[in-house]
């Protein structure tokens, strides 16, 4: 995003933020200035409190606006501007807000009364703020660069619509070109997240203090993916022990997550729909109505959410050092060009080649345990997992009665962390007895994360006999009748 503009779309608005304020400027006339817009209005057949009534429904809306409203006279001084920015004649509003924790950036705000439309100059760059208005100009300051050890200073200029965007147009002509956010010899690094078909740069791992780390690369639904990137306010020096999560952290290790992680960015990708198509459950669970629609890519919608009010008061317990590295990053992320889409990817067609051993120690080989069978159901499992124990039953029963259709049930203890875990595998051995399920366990392969990613537990994979992923099952336990059906609709589709 540019940081000098913002997307827009009829009726709605497409920005972000989180702790809000009305920009109050004290001016000569002021009064004489106010009642000269609010006459402009009367002339276009518009009443001032009529137009506020309708923006304050647009604050009220969950749409990231919420408490941005107050009474438009304030101490007989106008809490926004009444001026002509984006030049149709008629006034609009003009106001502003900051947002953020730690770093607080500032952004002016456009309400155009006749297109009922919302523009932004946006502060994600730059801090932007009204330091004068008369008849005839609108002044603005701007200042900035916002981010890593970058030289801020501030312009003087005004802001204007072009072409659908507001702009920030300077005094000075040389600011008018602004440095790219992103430029070809910037250092910085990449994260891929192909499942939900989009990648991000940040700053090189070593000018950030805290660890980034991919939490989730999932598909909620045909078409529907989900992914987030968590922060997490622990020192590289103590941050190993991350990459055992969803594999088993001890209580201390589950300690130190629980109170220093934060989701930093949180993305929905959806193929032939919007986010408004999604099924109420999911539109509850993932808290949709906080996103924002930021690009596409074929038939792919993309929907980004950053921190809200609620996480940065999360965050509060963080260091202001923390909390100013939050908002960097933050600030990094919604620079033009550093989110980049691509078609999702699908695990569907992946190789599996391997060699391990069952928890009794007995070598595996890929090739051999799906040659066997018209169909494997692969179910990557854990033994403090709640519902994966719970499906137990259900996947001893399917493998007896299916077995003999060429259809075998192999469970994949992944918190099991090699061949010489014997207290995991011991434990592990402890429920296939109490549950009574006495199908074929194995040890994970070195390179199975890389292979299959999986970021919720129990997740499910449907293996030809050539070894290739032929289905990704969402995460998730299922009875017997339910792992048939699935399995029917999976042959179907392989004949």
């Amino acid at each position: 995003m540019a940081a000098s503009s913002i997307r827009k779309s009829a009726g709605r608005i497409i920005c972000t933020g989180m702790i809000l304020l009305l920009v109050c400027i004290s001016f000569a006339s002021a009064e004489d200035l106010f009642a000269a817009g609010e006459q402009n209005l009367k002339d276009h057949g518009l009443v001032l409190e009529d137009v506020i009534s309708e923006y304050s429904e647009f604050g009220n809306s969950g749409n990231g606006f919420s408490g941005f409203w107050l009474p438009y006279l304030q101490d007989n001084k106008p809490a926004f501007h009444l001026f002509d920015v984006t030049g149709d004649g008629c006034v609009d509003l003009v106001t502003g807000r900051m947002f953020g924790s730690g770093m607080v950036r500032h952004e002016v705000v456009v309400m155009d009364p006749l297109s009922h439309e919302i523009y932004i100059l946006d502060g994600y760059d730059y801090d932007y703020g009204v330091t004068d208005v008369t008849a005839d100009r609108l002044t603005v300051e701007k200042s900035g660069p916002n981010g890593y050890n970058k030289p801020i200073t501030k312009t003087l200029g005004t802001i204007k619509l072009e072409d659908g965007l507001l702009v920030f147009v300077p005094d000075d002509p040389q600011e008018a070109v602004s440095p790219s956010p992103a430029s070809s010899q910037e250092s910085v690094e990449t994260i891929r997240f192909p499942f939900t078909g989009f990648e991000v740069d940040f700053p090189p791992a070593s000018e950030i203090n805290g660890v980034l780390q991919i939490s989730n690369d999932i598909e909620l639904m045909d078409n529907v993916h989900y992914a987030d990137l968590e922060y997490f306010a622990i020192p590289k020096e103590k941050s190993g022990f991350l990459s055992n999560i969803g594999i088993g952290l001890t209580a201390e290790e589950n300690a130190l997550v629980f109170h220093n992680a934060l989701p930093l960015l949180r993305v929905i990708s959806i193929g032939n729909g919007t986010i408004d198509d999604l099924p109420q459950d999911v539109k509850e669970d993932y808290e949709t109505e906080s996103y924002l629609e930021v690009g596409s890519f074929g038939e792919y919608n993309y929907y980004v959410r950053y921190p809200g009010q609620a996480d940065y008061e999360w965050a509060n317990k963080f260091s202001e050092e923390t909390k100013q590295e939050i908002d960097c990053l933050i600030s990094n992320f919604q620079e033009e060009g550093r989110l980049r889409f691509f078609r999702p990817e699908t695990i569907n067609g992946q190789l599996l080649e391997f060699e391990t051993t069952d928890l009794d120690g007995n070598p595996v080989r890929s090739a051999e345990l799906f040659a066997k069978n018209k169909l494997t159901v692969l179910n990557v499992w854990a033994t403090w997992c709640g519902p994966c124990k719970s499906e137990l039953p259900s996947l001893h029963i399917l493998n007896q009665k299916m077995k003999e259709q060429g259809i075998e049930v192999v469970g994949v203890v992944i918190n099991v962390r090699n061949q010489a875990d014997s207290e995991t595998i011991s434990e592990a051995q402890k429920f296939m007895s109490w549950y009574k399920a006495d199908y074929l366990n194995l040890v994970p392969w070195e390179g199975f994360m890389d292979m299959l990613p999986v970021y919720g537990y129990p997740t499910t994979y449907y293996v030809d006999s050539k070894g290739q992923v032929v289905m990704e099952d969402q995460s998730g336990a299922h009875n017997t009748q339910e792992y048939k059906a699935i399995i029917k609709e999976v042959l179907a589709e392989m004949e």
